[in-house]
Formats: C-alpha cells, sequence, structure tokens
C-alpha cells in the first residue's frame, strides 16, 4: 500500500504532537492552512483528527477541502498578518482589496451579516469587527 508523503507528514505531525514549525501555521491565499490543503485534503482524514479550537473547516459536497475559517492569532498569512490586525495593515500589504460583507443566512433568507467588514483578495478575505481582523477565510482562487 502506497501513501503520498505529504499525507504521512501530515498525519503523524497531528497524530503524534510534533512540534510545529512556523511554517505549520502558515496561511498561503488560495493554497493552504497549515498541512490543510485546498482542493486536496479531505474530510475524512480532518474527522480522524480532534476539532483544533479556532480553526473551521467546509468541504465540497464530495467532501474535499473548499475553505477554512481561521479565527485564532496562531497562524499568520504569508505575509504575516494575523486574526487581530487592524484595517491599514492589510491595505499596506495587500493592496486596497474589494469591501463588502458576508451574508449570514438561515435557508435562503437573509438574517445578518458576518462581522462589520469584509476585505476580499484572491484567495483570501478578511472579516473585521470591531476595526480589528476577528476571521481569515482562505478560498479557493
Amino acid at each position: 500500500m502506497r501513501y503520498s508523503g505529504c499525507g504521512i507528514l501530515l498525519m503523524l505531525s497531528l497524530f503524534l504532537g510534533v512540534a510545529a514549525d512556523a511554517a505549520d501555521n502558515l496561511i498561503v491565499p488560495g493554497l493552504r492552512c497549515g498541512a490543510f490543503i485546498l482542493g486536496k485534503t479531505t474530510e475524512k482524514e480532518l474527522s480522524a483528527i480532534p476539532k483544533a479550537k479556532g480553526i473551521d473547516f467546509q468541504f465540497s459536497r464530495d467532501g474535499i477541502l473548499n475553505s477554512v475559517v481561521v479565527t485564532i492569532s496562531e497562524y499568520a498569512t504569508d505575509r504575516n498578518v494575523r486574526v487581530g490586525a487592524i484595517e491599514k495593515d492589510i491595505i499596506r500589504v495587500y493592496g486596497q482589496g474589494k469591501s463588502g460583507n458576508i451574508d449570514l443566512t438561515k435557508g435562503e433568507t437573509v438574517i445578518g451579516k458576518v462581522g462589520d467588514k469584509v476585505l476580499f483578495y484572491p484567495g483570501i478575505q478578511f472579516v473585521f469587527a470591531k476595526q480589528r481582523v476577528w476571521a481569515i477565510i482562505l478560498v479557493r482562487k
């Protein structure tokens, strides 16, 4: 039976508690959050590990990782932006980006907004609450 090197590394680091280096907490827009790779990591793989506090995963209908929501400051983007950053820090390193909101829905009814404001960039979104990044959303490009 053959296993991919990446899958074995992921499982070893998660099950054996191998100390994470800085790259393990790296958010790369449109690609990965730590060892979790958009479009490759499966729901089945993640169901075998304890749920991490401050990280939420969304999957496609076929069980492939589609997006990651990070609400803890232990993770940073490849441009060193973390939860808690202010808007001018985001704009300084990513540029102006598109500003808007994400609707919170129940069924097909909009019942509110997620955060106060969202800055959208290819592969990544920054959700603000009280003028600070409250969540970083990693999405596929």
